[in-house]
């Protein structure tokens, strides 16, 4: 028990001299702005460092001039990009090709792509199209004061939701400053793969369940506000005939009935 004591602590210990790292590159790109520019071609975190800020300029000018939703947009697409970039960068520089960076890249690719279109397909890449509950926020949980509410686009619907994102992939620095990488192992790495992959499959499953129910869901609630539609919804013999009896029961209590997806 005090060896596995003794392995999560030095694990931890390692993660904070990641995040002394990161402190550090801040510091020199503060002192030298340049330094965002030149050395993101050599460093996988000068380069996320400049993503990061590009990306946080989009989605800040996005808010300015047409919604709060520009994070959403790129949350799923973010970690993509920071997960690639480690195992690219340590091969670029240090002709290294870490097979179990790639590894957890790769599943953070699929995942990433998976997320993306779900969004997509319930068009959150339209322009202009926010996400409600920034209304809400907005009306219901900001001061109505022009000051405050712009405090709380920069630091918390950008810089805290980027940094949020930047977190997800952080913890494969500790193997991307591993040297030389540790070799794939086929019993554990692929056993997780496998079990991972399955969990995978179940939610593109339940991804195209929700869908399917969620559209013809809103096709109901669709048809019953139209009042052309008033002499079908006092006939059941008509209703049932364009609408499934159990349908309907889904589509008023909702599928949470049935259990989730």
């Amino acid at each position: 028990s005090f060896t596995i004591m003794g392995a999560i602590f030095s694990k931890m210990n390692n993660f904070t001299f990641g995040v002394n790292d990161v402190v550090v590159i801040m510091k020199k790109i503060y002192s030298n702005p340049i330094l965002l520019i030149s050395a993101c071609k050599t460093d996988a975190l000068h380069f996320q460092f400049l993503v990061f800020v590009l990306a946080h300029f989009y989605t800040y000018v996005n808010g300015l001039f047409i919604d709060w939703s520009g994070v959403d947009r790129v949350w799923s697409i973010m970690p993509i990009i920071y997960s690639n970039s480690f195992w690219i960068f340590k091969y670029l520089n240090h002709g290294s090709l870490d097979t179990r960076l790639m590894c957890i890249a790769a599943m953070i690719t699929v995942w990433g792509v998976r997320l993306t279109y779900n969004f997509a397909i319930k068009g959150g890449y339209k322009c202009g199209d926010e996400d409600y509950r920034w209304e809400y926020v907005r009306k219901n949980m900001l001061p109505q004061n022009a000051f405050i509410r712009e405090l709380f686009h920069l630091f918390f619907v950008n810089i805290y939701q980027h940094a949020l994102i930047c977190s997800f992939t952080f913890p494969m620095y500790l193997w991307y400053k591993q040297a030389p990488p540790q070799p794939f192992n086929m019993t554990v790495d692929g056993s997780f793969i496998a079990l991972w992959s399955g969990f995978f499959l179940t939610e593109v499953v339940a991804d195209r369940q929700m869908f399917t129910y969620q559209t013809a869901k809103h096709q109901w609630y669709a048809f019953k506000r139209n009042p052309q539609n008033k002499s079908i919804l006092q006939d059941k013999k008509k209703l049932y005939a364009k609408f499934a009896k159990t349908d309907i029961d889904r589509y008023e209590v909702g599928f949470c009935h049935q259990g989730l997806y």
